[in-house]
């Protein structure tokens, strides 16, 4: 049956939702984390009418990721503070669980914060996950983006600058040594 795999695949992704969840968040919000479940599995799930599109395409246009991040349910935040609202020695951020996407506003996120036990929507964090670790590149993956960086500026060089200029014999060795590391840094990556 249609429907009961339909439930049976909600479920599943809700699940898998709470397990990525902070290990102190305060489990009694779980409700609180349906809607992000049901956005992201509608994100993921192909249109019944038309499966090039998502049904969330189908039925509400293409998803603005830049306009609405989304982030792993449950991770612990802190959320700063405006000037405007604390004290001027008042700490400037306080702690929260991230719920999910404001949708109705740019870039605002709905957190749940631990001293006031109650809701609010904020458009700055700094987020702590546990379950998920935050992408970040590796010493490599920098190297090689830094001696990419030099091989461009040495290519394009403009007209005038004389520490490049192409008659003298530390830029031929600087391109030498740049194409070399590069190398290196590509086979290290592989």
């Amino acid at each position: 049956n249609a429907t009961e795999r339909a439930i049976r695949t909600f479920k599943n992704h809700f699940i898998a939702g709470l397990c990525s969840v902070d290990k102190n968040f305060p489990l009694h919000l779980w409700d609180k984390l349906i809607p992000q479940a049901e956005l992201s599995l509608n994100l993921l799930r192909g249109s019944c009418i038309n499966p090039k599109l998502s049904a969330y395409a189908q039925l509400n246009g293409t998803f603005d990721y830049n306009n609405t991040p989304l982030a792993p349910p449950g991770t612990r935040v802190l959320v700063h503070d405006k000037p405007k609202t604390r004290d001027s020695w008042a700490p400037h951020a306080i702690d929260g669980w991230y719920l999910g996407p404001a949708l109705e506003l740019y870039r605002c996120y709905n957190v749940w914060i631990w001293e006031t036990r109650s809701e609010r929507i904020c458009d700055t964090l700094s987020w702590f996950p546990t379950q998920v670790k935050m992408p970040t590149a590796t010493t490599n993956e920098r190297i090689l983006a830094n001696l990419l960086d030099i091989k461009e500026a040495l290519r394009q060089q403009t007209t005038g600058t004389p520490v490049l200029d192409d008659k003298q014999s530390h830029t031929k060795q600087l391109e030498e040594m740049t194409e070399t590391l590069t190398n290196l840094s590509k086979q290290h990556l592989k």
